[in-house]
């Protein structure tokens, strides 16, 4: 018996595939590892878990990696996040003649979207974040309506929408049924959805870092055919969509798939097509993925001494999941570096999380391992030319090969 009955269709049992260990900074309001499973009538892939939505809640209002535009993606501030923005804004755009509709952004962030939207002409834009820097900024920076809010907390005095946007959301949101009850009180009667969510049929395909997709935020893995049958069930019709390859940083491809729905006058619910590809791709996915951590365990085992000190650069998904899974729980951590401020004066364990700023006086015979591949060419570029530090630098992207 599932902790988590299946989202989407309901069913109460599933089949485990992996079990998912992570060790998470202190105070951290998340658990330290799921279940992901296969619901046994729909296919449907998600994490079985005994968090609340409350904690998710409070993670995403303290511990927001959302909130720094140079840290995150959702603003439009890098190159490769603006192109994604950009695309965005205009198949929505392409689907609306009248610029005077009402838009929602649930889980605006920095508020990217809303912001190309109105250079596209939308003046009439609403964001609602959890995060009360990213609200501010909306509001202060770019001049946009915003409220401080989890979805499920979203006033009743923003009135009804044309457009509701959940773009990167889904896949966090621990009651789907429940979501998409809430949105509907936010909607026209004719009003219309866009959604856009990873692609779990592509992972396998776009594999940048072993075991990215099941991280400590995304516990539900949609594709075309579990997408449809959450809103296809749910008083929706679908009016198109498709599938996309972004960038989640410069030079790294990420799949994702999107979808717009128009609002039912009745429910007429279709039944729930069982999807027959997931299973295949993510045993795949699991399998490559191992392969990954393998090799770490090599690289690790011939580059550092057991217990000899080092720095670890990034504490993101891949380094809560080596410190678990992986040889990387032997060597003599120093400290952490992150330049994400919300994590800045915390600790893993024992061991505090530092800016780069705060390196001082650092022995430049002690090495420094970067434990992000998405974002390793960035880092090592910060590392010599921002932060001037010449020790030795080791990094996890040559792991990748399989």
């Amino acid at each position: 018996m599932l902790q988590r009955y299946c989202p989407v269709c309901g069913f109460e049992r599933g089949l485990l595939l992996h079990n998912q260990k992570f060790v998470l900074p202190d105070k951290h309001p998340l658990r330290n590892g799921y279940d992901v499973v296969l619901c046994e009538r729909c296919k449907f892939l998600f994490a079985d878990s005994s968090v609340t939505q409350h904690d998710y809640d409070a993670y995403y209002s303290n511990f927001s990696k959302y909130e720094d535009n140079h840290t995150s993606t959702g603003g439009g501030e890098s190159g490769f996040d603006s192109i994604r923005l950009d695309e965005v804004a205009k198949q929505i755009s392409n689907t609306f003649e009248s610029r005077f509709i009402r838009i929602l952004d649930v889980g605006c962030a920095n508020g990217g979207i809303l912001k190309k939207l109105k250079e596209l002409g939308f003046l009439n834009v609403v964001g609602v974040d959890p995060s009360a820097a990213c609200v501010a900024h909306i509001k202060t920076d770019l001049l946009i309506e915003g409220y401080e809010a989890s979805l499920f907390d979203m006033p009743e005095s923003m009135g009804k929408f044309d457009l509701i946007i959940l773009s990167h959301v889904m896949e966090h949101i621990l009651d789907l049924k429940g979501c998409i009850t809430k949105i509907s009180r936010f909607l026209n009667s004719n009003g219309r959805l866009y959604i856009e969510v990873p692609d779990a049929t592509r992972y396998v395909d776009l594999l940048t870092s072993p075991f990215q997709d099941f991280n400590t935020e995304h516990i539900n893995h949609f594709t075309q055919t579990s997408l449809d049958n959450l809103f296809e069930n749910s008083g929706f019709a679908k009016i198109g969509g498709g599938v996309k390859t972004i960038e989640s940083a410069p030079g790294v491809p990420y799949p994702a798939l999107y979808a717009f729905y128009k609002r039912e006058e009745v429910n007429n619910p279709v039944g729930f097509v069982v999807d027959n590809v997931i299973e295949g791709k993510t045993e795949s996915y699991i399998k490559n993925s191992q392969v990954v951590i393998n090799n770490i365990n090599f690289f690790l085992d011939k580059n550092f001494k057991r217990t000899e000190s080092v720095l670890i650069w990034g504490t993101g998904q891949l380094t809560m999941k080596l410190l678990a899974m992986s040889n990387l729980k032997f060597l003599g951590i120093l400290n952490f570096i992150d330049s994400n401020p919300i994590l800045t004066n915390k600790s893993i364990g024992e061991i505090a999380i530092m800016h780069p700023s705060q390196i001082k006086e650092l022995d430049s015979g002690i090495k420094i391992l970067i434990t992000s591949t998405i974002h390793e060419v960035q880092i090592r570029r910060d590392i010599v030319e921002k932060y001037h530090l010449i020790n030795p630098i080791f990094g996890l992207t040559d792991c990748l090969k399989i």
